[in-house]
């Protein structure tokens, strides 16, 4: 059992609702960390499931953990409200569907405490898939200048999950999480001009994909990033005016039908796993798709490419994906092969 100190270095923030199936992993992950001397605060965002029942045995268990009710307000009002009750210097983001490896904790309170300059730190991920197998990673460069370019041209470099920043860098700030949709990037962008970025480059952060995930659910929200690209963020006289308008246009997207989230979830999958050159595992996984009108002619297409030798076929699926330099570079393959 952990013992909560007087004022913890860390808060560590999360909202669940609903989230069951990966919910016990999530937790387990953080009070299994290296470093201890953290509180962890966890919004139960209104529940139906099992979510409160496993909630209450972990506080039980370990007195560091926190517990807040609330009827479902969504993620970004979670957010708020927890970072609200945060006591410690810094604050630690973790999602109820990812895992944190053990050393992940530790090596962003190392970071900051050596980077005074610096007010947000992620690490490296992994994408893991429903079952916890490794699709691919990514791993970018230590360079606040290079993340901040990347940012700003559209790309989000940090796993929300696994970023750790000063609450001095957000305090005054509206929300400060605002939106529904993107309010990461939103956070992020407004942060790039008050402090810099840090990069523990390590793959620390297991990043769930599937179904069942935001960006999945509904329709076109990575569009988020490309109209971001686009100037519709900094065209507008008062930022936060362009956001509310692509907020309102990502609420009005329908939500996408259980079968097509399952398609969608193997076509990502496929892909990233040819675009690393593991092309029988890429064509088995695609080779399910087949019985989904949206996405048998895609996965028929990526298929086709999977019988070309290994390293025609990822040069063509990463130009077809139309990936940037960004992923290109330092993408990380899964750590066993074919």
């Amino acid at each position: 059992m952990g013992n909560r100190s007087e004022v913890p270095v860390v808060s560590v923030i999360m909202s669940v609702y609903n989230g069951e199936r990966f919910l016990k992993e999530a937790i387990e992950s953080i009070l299994q960390q290296s470093f201890q001397d953290f509180e962890f605060l966890i919004m139960d965002d209104g529940a139906t499931d099992s979510t409160p029942h496993i909630l209450a045995h972990f506080a039980q268990q370990d007195q560091r953990i926190r517990l807040f009710h609330q009827q479902n307000r969504g993620l970004t009002a979670s957010l708020n409200t927890l970072i609200r009750k945060t006591r410690a210097r810094y604050i630690a983001r973790m999602d109820a569907d990812d895992i944190s490896l053990p050393e992940r904790l530790k090596s962003e309170v190392e970071y900051l405490d050596k980077n005074p300059d610096v007010g947000l730190v992620a690490t490296g991920k992994w994408n893991i898939d429903a079952e916890g197998h490794v699709i691919d990673g990514l791993c970018l460069p230590d360079d606040s200048s290079r993340l901040k370019k990347w940012l700003r041209s559209g790309h989000n470099p940090f796993p929300h999950g696994s970023v750790m920043f000063r609450k001095e860098v957000i305090e005054n700030l509206e929300g400060p999480y605002r939106f529904t949709y993107g309010q990461d990037i939103d956070l992020w962008l407004r942060l790039s001009g008050r402090t810099e970025f840090g990069m523990v480059t390590k793959p620390l952060y297991l990043q769930r994909r599937h179904k069942d995930t935001i960006s999945a659910k509904v329709k076109d929200v990575r569009s988020l990033q490309w109209n971001t690209q686009q100037g519709l963020y900094k065209g507008k006289e008062n930022e936060a005016e362009g956001w509310q308008e692509l907020d309102h246009k990502l609420k009005s997207k329908p939500v996408i039908p259980e079968d097509i989230r399952e398609a969608q979830e193997k076509y990502i999958i496929g892909k990233a796993l040819l675009g690393n050159g593991h092309l029988a595992s890429g064509r088995r996984v695609l080779l399910g798709n087949l019985s989904n009108k949206r996405y048998a002619l895609k996965a028929v297409f990526l298929i086709t490419f999977s019988f070309l030798p290994r390293q025609l076929c990822r040069h063509l699926i990463i130009a077809l994906g139309k990936r940037n330099d960004l992923w290109a570079e330092y993408r990380l393959p899964p750590p066993v092969p074919d």
